[in-house]
């Protein structure tokens, strides 16, 4: 028997339903909320201290900051993905208008997609929805 939520499958061996949130450390904690809340519009839901004292920003959309940690050697990942159900084409407009660079638009199996940077040089991918059987989006 397959468990559905929110028309996502949890999955059957680990109850894992979908993702919950990602926390990234930061060189700079109010420049990320900045870029993260004034560029793309993310909200902040909450600001506290980790167990370890490090400042923490999360986010409604479910996206933590924090300050690097100074015994941290983790490898990072290659890219952070928002869903974009209206489309890039807002995305892309902030873009240009704040002069930030970003990659020509391409399709990706999760739709038509667009990659900047953020200010720590973490790869940003917004897309829209027509890899997940949404309306075709034009940017």
């Amino acid at each position: 028997m397959t468990h559905v939520r929110d028309g996502l499958p949890i999955a059957t061996a680990s109850g894992i339903w979908r993702v919950s949130h990602i926390l990234l450390e930061v060189d700079d904690l109010e420049r990320s909320v900045a870029f993260y809340e004034g560029l793309l519009g993310l909200t902040v839901r909450e600001r506290a201290v980790l167990a370890d004292g490090r400042p923490y920003v999360s986010t409604e959309q479910g996206l933590g900051l924090t300050t690097r940690s100074a015994a941290s050697d983790a490898p990072s990942f290659d890219h952070l993905a928002f869903r974009c159900p209206e489309g890039i084409d807002a995305v892309r407009q902030l873009l240009e208008s704040r002069e930030i660079p970003f990659e020509p638009i391409r399709r990706t199996p999760y739709g038509l997609s667009i990659y900047f940077r953020d200010p720590d040089a973490y790869r940003i991918e917004c897309h829209d929805s027509t890899g997940f059987g949404g309306d075709p989006q034009v940017a």
